[in-house]
């Protein structure tokens, strides 16, 4: 049997890499706690906001940004969102009916035309705070599937220039006149409630950074008053589909 010594400079190296291999494992630990305790939650998100019911026929989607933050705590998570979009790309099939009285063959025929409004200008701007909620629903790896929902109050203002115009008309006859708009301008402004519920996506890329994603449905309770002249009926609710992508942080 053979006996190995060992030297007093192995021993004092011993020493330093036992406190050292066990500082670096603490320090490792803290790390990867922390990374999976994050309490706070804040991100920014573009979207397209494409209207729907009476609002898309006076609207087509516009752009809209949102910058919001969540508490990871508890079920469901709370948070809040500041949000902005700004409406003025007119709906395609803004036009006006007036119809022309037309004789053939001794007989009063009426017809209506569709006539377009090509110096028709409108905007609808929005600007609100929310308080949003959401549950974790499904989790498929990096990726999360969250249910959301939100409530909260807007700032918005709606303006329609003045329209003064001579409508007139191809007919069996030649060139009619079939209508003389002297319509004035018009401008609202008001805040209104609005709820959103809907499905968000958070995909995390790197620890702490996520890549987020969703559809929310949107109504705010506001309306808008109908111009008869130019054939623009009433809007009573602020009706749109929030398809949104962002990034966001956890820390």
């Amino acid at each position: 049997m053979q006996f190995h010594s060992v030297s007093a400079s192995s021993i004092d190296e011993m020493k330093y890499r036992v406190p050292c291999c066990l500082l670096f494992v603490s320090l490792f630990a803290a790390q990867v706690g922390a990374a999976q305790d994050r309490e706070f939650t804040v991100g920014v998100s573009g979207s397209m906001l494409v209207p729907t019911s009476a609002l898309s026929k006076r609207f087509v989607a516009a752009p809209g940004g949102s910058l919001f933050f969540f508490v990871n705590r508890g079920t469901p998570q709370w948070g809040a969102a500041f949000e902005y979009v700004k409406f003025s790309k007119l709906a395609d099939n803004l036009s006006v009916s007036r119809p022309i009285t037309d004789t053939v063959g001794g007989v009063p025929q009426k017809t209506f035309y569709q006539i377009p409004l090509p110096k028709l200008a409108m905007s609808l701007e929005m600007f609100g705070a929310s308080v949003q909620a959401r549950y974790d629903a499904v989790r498929f790896g990096d990726l999360l599937v969250n249910i959301g929902f939100g409530a909260g109050i807007y700032r918005w203002t709606f303006k329609r220039n003045e329209y003064r115009d001579s409508l007139r008309v191809q007919t069996l006859r030649g060139v009619r006149t079939a209508a003389v708009l002297n319509v004035p301008a018009l401008q609202q402004q008001d805040w209104s409630g609005g709820l959103n519920a809907g499905i968000d996506l958070v995909f995390r890329i790197a620890d702490p950074v996520s890549v987020t994603g969703g559809a929310r449905y949107k109504i705010i309770i506001g309306e808008l008053w109908p111009t008869l002249a130019l054939d623009l009926e009433s809007v009573s609710t602020f009706q749109m589909l929030d398809l949104r992508a962002g990034i966001s942080v956890d820390f």
